[in-house]
């Protein structure tokens, strides 16, 4: 995959540096009036071409904020939504009425995202808008064009001019001791241009990307689920036919929805694990340690996004935590239970786990593990879950309700086979 954020931020160095665009002679030099400036602080200014100049920040912007006015979210509320509203980081609602009616440079005052940079910290407003006291609001010179300021400032780190560790700052005194790098404005217009080019094909970019995740996505899900049919396998006689339920948890024919072969059989997952859901001592707080006795604790944040094991964990809870909780083996599943629920993990370690997870023993070993895995991974099962949960606020997942899935069951040689070779095409995607 390109890194298109990080090729963004290397183009808008070059631009502002004199390196994405030819210097030429025909350009109208830069005005007298224009004073070189050096900020006295400890920054490193990078090198510009001879004929541009570091301009001081208000000798190039002019500063209209005393012209906004902020606006509670209450006093919104009752308005009709006409006009863009922005904030720091762009337009956060609509107003009936406006202050502006023309194209300025509006850039963050205070947030998180001063330092972040989760988004861009300067951006252009057009046509009619208001704006609320949390974005400095920038009109041009004769000497600056907006939309090469615009690119100056999302080039440059403002840590150095941000103030506040608990709520980060840029005031107008700070912000006004940013030195600029100008160029002729002819130049400014080409770097202007190619910048806009340039991102434009990032976009594309971009966009062909999160594409291709979907697709491979997509892939995946199709593959695991032709493994778990027997398509991806060929099913050999010395494999046998796998366990057959019997008993009370017979499995009626319109409930298998899924073409297998006829070596296989239907089992409800409960007939062949224990299924249990976790408990968590509280207050957990008080159960949590450092000690070397301490068990393993459990939790989503232990396990990587699309990991597949769990290996270690951050916490851990002192021995008599234990009877409060449930306690896991190396080789039990855990199916998250809430939220994002469904998601197979296989413990690697011994731990206990909160009742935000569901235990899957593989206690009648008829399942190889990491067939397993796949067949709960897959979109058959996943939409089983989700027919089951419920909750008055959220979905969740109780041990009956997995215990009473109804999947295939193939010979477990066959099993392994199937595991083999999804892990096979998944590589090669």
């Amino acid at each position: 995959m390109i890194d298109t954020k990080s090729l963004r931020k290397n183009l808008l160095s070059l631009a502002v540096t004199g390196k994405l665009t030819e210097q030429s002679e025909k350009d109208t030099s830069l005005s007298d009036d224009l004073n070189e400036y050096i900020p006295k602080m400890d920054i490193e200014l990078p090198e510009i071409p001879t004929n541009w100049k570091y301009c001081k920040f208000d000798k190039v912007l002019i500063n209209r904020d005393s012209e906004r006015i902020p606006v509670s979210v209450a006093d919104r509320k009752k308005l009709d939504k006409v006009y863009d509203y922005y904030g720091a980081s762009g337009v956060i609602d609509k107003v009936d009425s406006y202050l502006f009616d023309e194209t300025l440079l509006l850039i963050g005052e205070d947030g998180a995202n001063l330092l972040s940079r989760s988004t861009p910290i300067a951006f252009l407003a057009h046509g009619k808008y208001w704006v609320n006291n949390h974005a400095h609001v920038l009109a041009p010179t004769e000497h600056i064009l907006l939309e090469y300021a615009e690119i100056v400032i999302n080039s440059m780190s403002l840590v150095p001019f941000v103030t506040g560790a608990a709520q980060p700052k840029l005031s107008q005194n700070m912000m006004n001791k940013i030195a600029i790098p100008v160029p002729p404005l002819e130049e400014q217009q080409r770097i202007v241009d190619v910048v806009k080019e340039s991102f434009k094909i990032l976009d594309t970019i971009d966009e062909l990307q999160r594409a291709y995740v979907t697709d491979v996505e997509v892939l995946k899900s199709k593959l695991i689920d032709a493994g778990i049919q027997g398509k991806l396998t060929e099913q050999l006689p010395e494999d046998g036919v796998s366990e057959e339920i019997k008993g009370d948890d017979y499995i009626l024919e319109q409930d298998k929805i899924l073409d297998i072969p006829a070596t296989w059989n239907w089992i409800r997952l409960g007939w062949a694990m224990e299924v249990e859901r976790g408990g968590s001592p509280r207050p957990i707080k008080a159960f949590l340690t450092d000690s070397d006795d301490g068990i393993n604790w459990i939790k989503i944040g232990d396990v990587e996004k699309d990991g597949k094991y769990i290996i270690q964990t951050k916490e851990k809870i002192k021995p008599e935590g234990e009877k409060k909780s449930r306690k896991v083996y190396p080789g039990d599943f855990l199916l998250t239970n809430s939220m994002s629920f469904g998601r197979p993990y296989i413990s690697k370690i011994e731990g206990c786990i909160h009742d935000g997870w569901l235990l899957l023993r593989n206690s009648k070993n008829v399942f190889d593990l990491d067939y397993l895995y796949w067949l709960l991974s897959s979109n058959y099962a996943y939409n089983q879950f989700v027919q089951k949960a419920s909750g008055a606020t959220v979905d969740n997942l109780n041990k009956d309700k997995v215990a009473s899935a109804i999947i295939p069951l193939p010979p477990i040689q066959e099993q392994k086979r199937i595991a083999s070779r999804i892990e096979e095409l998944i590589q090669l995607i």
